[in-house]
């Protein structure tokens, strides 16, 4: 299938399932405006979050002496999260339950709901799912936070 192919199953298949995450991106924007932190939340809402779909690597082996290869992904969700809440260690609280819902949907469907593209999502010798996490910055008001999931993903080809 290919990496664009693997990178729009993930894509789709994030978009709209985690509460609180405002927009799924197949590629870093230009900008990620303000207000896209707010849009279809719930009113009241006070912390969200963006996720963008990176590919930090790609490889493969061969698998079968019949022309089969198996080609990883190492994926690195970036997730930006802004925070409204006037207590960091509320934000934070919010920010641990957009990461916990994501990686519970992560574990959800091994195939990430696109059978036919993704042979394996999750399931790496190396750590299955890794979340790096920065501090919550504060700037005009507001709390930010940067931090990645990263997922091996793992598609079959001939070759």
């Amino acid at each position: 299938m290919g990496r664009a192919a693997v990178r729009q199953a993930m894509t789709n298949w994030l978009d709209g399932a985690i509460p609180s995450v405002t927009a799924v991106y197949s590629s870093t924007p230009k900008i990620i405006p303000g207000t896209q932190f707010e849009a279809g939340v719930p009113p009241g809402t006070m912390t969200s979050a963006v996720i963008v779909v990176h590919f930090r690597e790609s490889f493969d082996h061969r698998i079968a002496m019949g022309g089969q290869k198996e080609v990883t992904h190492n994926v690195v969700l970036y997730v930006r999260v802004h925070s409204r809440q006037p207590d960091s260690e509320d934000a934070m609280a919010d920010a641990d339950a957009i990461y916990d819902d994501l990686i519970a949907y992560l574990r959800t469907n091994k195939q990430l709901g696109s059978p036919t593209t993704i042979f394996l999502a999750g399931e790496d010798p190396n750590g299955d799912l890794r979340i790096t996490t920065d501090a919550m910055q504060s700037d005009r008001g507001s709390l930010w936070q940067f931090s990645t999931v990263e997922v091996s993903v793992k598609e079959i080809v001939t070759a």
